[in-house]
């Protein structure tokens, strides 16, 4: 019940985000980077990871 309004009030704020998290890790298989985003109103959480492998650079989003 609790998630559900959170996502709710959420889907009405206009997001404001801050970085509040940077990471990179280097592994033999390639790089790895991952950014932690807040919004400060709602307090929704973002992270966004970015990883890099034959050189090509992929990305995706998940809640926190």
């Amino acid at each position: 019940m609790r998630k559900l309004i959170h996502y709710i009030r959420s889907c009405f704020c206009s997001h404001d985000w801050e970085l509040i998290m940077n990471d990179f890790i280097f592994q033999l298989n390639g790089q790895r980077w991952m950014h932690t985003y807040r919004c400060t109103k709602c307090g929704r959480c973002r992270k966004y990871r970015y990883y890099q492998c034959d050189g090509e650079v992929y990305w995706y989003e998940r809640a926190c």
